[in-house]
């Protein structure tokens, strides 16, 4: 079965082909919401992931669409990135416009990661990093076919190779090798940052055992990545709603005859 997840604030969203379920914790219940993908939505969802590159945006696009508040949490992370690199430039008094590729460019790389930090820390302590855990191990679990239960999950990693998280790490690096390899100013710079996500997902959906093993380097940054800032230890409560929104996902698979 493909499968695709997606954690948010107090929930746990798996979504298949063609059916999307999302679990809920509230007051102290889980609440459980399922949809099916309409035909044409599904008829175009994968005629679309037939286009390299475009299913790149495509994938980003539908993520956010699933979560606004996710889709919030990242243009405030955005701002805050945006804001704390300009307070940078303004302490080492460098006179520049608040998105100048240039001083990007002179001022090194590492100062962006060094900003991305706290905006990693704060996901940290959100409840978020822990229902993104859930889904993970959860994830893990079904992948190694185990039995789909609190305890058996809780002994999976909450790390997970199909994150997304690995997805924006390997963006980020593609991108500096582009901006490195063919330096342009301003809004090429845009340009190249908003191609290198669609060039990241490609190498991520590459299946050929030499390639992997080359990029299996840019994995383990994302690795890194997710347990350090994007997943925390859950509870069993987190647990609980990602495996209800599973459980209810692999039912509808049933149903349909899929599985």
């Amino acid at each position: 079965m493909k499968y695709a997840g997606l954690s948010g604030f107090n929930s746990v969203l798996f979504s298949s082909e063609k059916n999307t379920v999302i679990a809920k914790r509230i007051k102290n219940k889980i609440i459980i919401k399922e949809n099916s993908i309409n035909k044409t939505v599904y008829f175009f969802d994968n005629y679309i992931h037939k286009i390299p590159i475009i299913r790149g945006y495509w994938i980003l696009l539908k993520d956010f669409l699933k979560d606004w508040k996710l889709l919030l949490f990242f243009f405030l992370s955005l701002i805050l990135l945006i804001v704390s690199f300009k307070l940078v430039i303004y302490y080492n008094n460098v006179q520049v416009p608040i998105i100048d590729y240039d001083v990007i460019y002179n001022y090194n790389f590492t100062k962006l990661f060094l900003i991305l930090v706290p905006i990693g820390l704060i996901f940290k302590i959100l409840p978020t990093s822990k229902y993104h855990a859930a889904e993970h191990m959860v994830s893990n679990a079904f992948d190694k076919k185990l039995t789909l239960d609190v305890e058996t999950v809780k002994k999976q990693t909450r790390v997970h190779r199909r994150c997304g998280t690995n997805y924006l790490v390997i963006a980020i690096l593609v991108f500096i090798v582009i901006y490195y390899l063919f330096y342009l100013p301003n809004i090429y710079g845009i340009l190249m940052l908003t191609l290198a996500f669609p060039i990241a997902y490609e190498i991520m959906i590459f299946e050929n055992k030499y390639f992997k093993i080359v990029t299996k380097p840019l994995l383990w940054v994302g690795y890194l990545c997710q347990f350090l800032f994007f997943t925390s230890n859950p509870k069993d409560k987190h647990i609980e709603v990602a495996l209800a929104s599973f459980n209810r996902l692999l039912k509808l698979e049933n149903e349909n005859g899929i599985l």
